[in-house]
């Protein structure tokens, strides 16, 4: 067996006591190596690596993928509708300005003709 003369960790081989010791400056610092993908841990980055050459892990980085595409593409539309609704309700708004300034002129048109219908039956 193979020891490592700072933690007493013993290893079958000596080239991983000597992958330890490189890796692991502090021993008692426990250093983890993370899959994004599906949250496993590794002592070290080289068993990381050897995991994500998987084919599983391929297949599912894969889906991950696309997945996200799709998300991204669902997005974008979302984002596209919420656009054209936002040009729509202006138009509508600048429509119903547009109304409230005619409805005004007839108003007055109105009243001018009620005060001639005034005058001229008074004459």
């Amino acid at each position: 067996m193979n020891e490592c003369n700072k933690c007493n960790k013993q290893f079958k081989f000596n080239s991983e006591l000597k992958r330890h010791q490189k890796q692991k400056k502090d021993c008692s610092q426990i250093i983890e190596y993370k899959c994004e993908l599906c949250d496993v841990t590794f002592n070290y980055k080289s068993k990381l690596l050897e995991h994500e050459k998987t084919k599983n892990h391929q297949i599912q980085a894969a889906e991950k993928k696309s997945f996200s595409a799709v998300t991204k593409g669902f997005n974008d539309l979302i984002n596209k509708q919420k656009e054209h609704i936002n040009q729509l309700l202006s138009q509508i708004q600048l429509n119903n300005e547009k109304f409230a300034k005619q409805e005004e002129q007839i108003e007055k048109l109105i009243a001018i003709i009620n005060s001639q219908q005034i005058n001229h039956n008074k004459n």
